[in-house]
Order: C-alpha cells, then sequence, then structure tokens
C-alpha cells in the first residue's frame, strides 16, 4: 500500500546581531549592545551605534553620532516616544540610556516615518523594557565607573508589570572626602540615572504605560 508521508520540521538557531529591515532602517538588538566593547565596563547604547554603516563617531570614546555626515545635533533621540535634548554624561563620554532598561533600539538613517517630524541626519527610537508578566527576575552591576540594579516582573500576574533600573557612579560616595581634603573649592562630577515603567495589558491589542526617568 501507499505509504504515510509525514511533515517534515526544519528548525534553525535564533539569529543574532543587527537586522536590517527596511531601506534606512536598523534593529539593533540589546544583546548586541552587551557584546560591544566597552570603556570602563560601561556598554552603552550610541558607541555600539558607531560600529554601523553609514555612522562615524567624532572624539573616539565619546557618544557623539554622526550619520550621513550630519551633525551631532542633526539626529533626534527618542525615549518611549518623547524627545531627549540631552542624552550623555561626563560631557559625552556615557550615554544616559542603560542596556538593562531597553528591550528595542531602532535607528531611521533615512526615509523617516512621517510621525518623527523632520531632521537631517537620524531618528534613534528607542523603548525601555516594559518588565516580566510572568515572574520577578532582576540584576546587580558593579564596573570600575558605576554600581546598578535593574528588577523587573508581575504586578498582577499576566496582565500588569513593572521594570526598575538604576544607575549610580561610584564617585558620590567620595565627594564630602574630596572637597575636604581640597578645602571646599574643587566642583566634583558625578551622575546617576532611573528608570521605572508600569505597563498594564488591556486586551491583546492595547496596553497602558506609565514611564519615569530621572537624570
Amino acid at each position: 500500500g501507499a505509504g504515510t508521508i509525514l511533515p517534515s520540521e526544519m528548525t534553525a538557531e535564533k539569529e543574532t546581531g543587527i537586522h536590517s529591515t527596511s531601506m534606512g532602517m536598523i534593529d539593533v538588538p540589546v544583546e548586541q549592545v552587551n557584546m560591544t566593547p566597552s570603556v570602563l565596563g560601561e556598554s552603552d547604547i550610541l558607541k555600539t551605534l558607531q560600529f554601523l554603516p553609514g555612522v562615524q563617531l567624532g572624539t573616539n570614546g565619546f557618544t557623539g553620532l554622526y550619520v550621513r555626515g550630519g551633525g551631532a545635533d542633526e539626529n533626534l533621540l527618542m525615549l518611549d516616544g518623547v524627545a531627549l535634548y540631552n542624552a550623555e554624561h561626563m560631557l559625552g563620554l556615557f550615554s544616559t540610556f542603560m542596556p538593562e532598561s531597553v528591550k528595542k533600539v531602532t535607528l531611521y538613517r533615512g526615509s523617516f516615518p512621517a510621525r518623527y517630524g523632520g531632521r537631517l541626519s537620524s531618528v534613534l527610537d528607542i523603548r525601555t523594557n516594559d518588565g516580566n508578566l510572568e515572574e520577578h527576575k532582576g540584576s546587580i552591576g558593579i564596573s570600575l565607573l558605576s554600581s546598578k540594579i535593574h528588577l523587573e516582573g508581575p504586578l498582577i500576574k499576566g496582565c500588569t508589570s513593572y521594570s526598575f533600573s538604576a544607575r549610580l557612579m561610584h564617585t558620590i560616595f567620595a565627594q564630602p572626602l574630596i572637597k575636604r581634603l581640597q578645602n571646599d573649592n574643587v566642583y566634583g562630577y558625578w551622575f546617576y540615572d532611573i528608570n521605572g515603567k508600569i505597563s498594564h495589558k488591556v486586551d491583546a491589542n492595547n496596553h497602558l504605560y506609565l514611564n519615569v526617568y530621572k537624570g
């Protein structure tokens, strides 16, 4: 008799790296950011973008983006739909975006969608982490420059979640001692970033978000 033909199944490892999904648009996975060489142990989204075609860095080690020959001030940087006009620390050595708080990074080098308005060089659209709807997770990181923490999990399982990330430069703890040794005539420099988000799933097509950034 005729034999039975079983359906075949093809599997492959999930592709990693940078995916180009349309003309002038590049999605950069957060995993790629964490694998990029870092300065003083600080992974940085803007420095990862400097390795992309059509993007040049200015001063080596700093976060300025020069896209398609434009200046660093000709790019639109958006965090969850809100335009940022100062997205750097230490005069451009580090950006304000912590990889732990980010879920999606999209760079438009051309053919900008109309919703972003007009920019000469590029649009960088960063979306923050929505949080885990099923379980609580977290991480703690310590580098030569800063300490950071990330927490996420469900407030109402399967429905409402939270995500919280914070980073603090170590030198804040040494400020009183430094000023005392310098007779209070020195002005120290330190920075911090705090990202918080609460996400609520109304239904399959509708979500509510409450976002907070302070730095």
